[in-house]
């Protein structure tokens, strides 16, 4: 890759070529995921949580 200047920079290629690896292997873990029915439970999202009643809260 060559910056605006029209020299070669290895840092942002390196960087793209990261992020292409990062996404390549997500969307391989998608795909086994999907296989084998494991990951993330039918129903369930990401950061939510059932709150238990705090004891002695609004039942008195």
């Amino acid at each position: 890759m060559r910056n605006s200047e029209g020299y070669k920079d290895p840092t942002a290629g390196a960087a793209i070529a990261s992020v292409r690896r990062q996404e390549k292997r997500r969307r391989k873990e998608e795909k086994h995921e999907q296989k084998t029915g494991e990951g993330s439970h039918a129903g369930e999202s990401e950061g939510t949580e059932l709150k238990r009643p705090q004891a002695g809260a609004g039942n008195a």
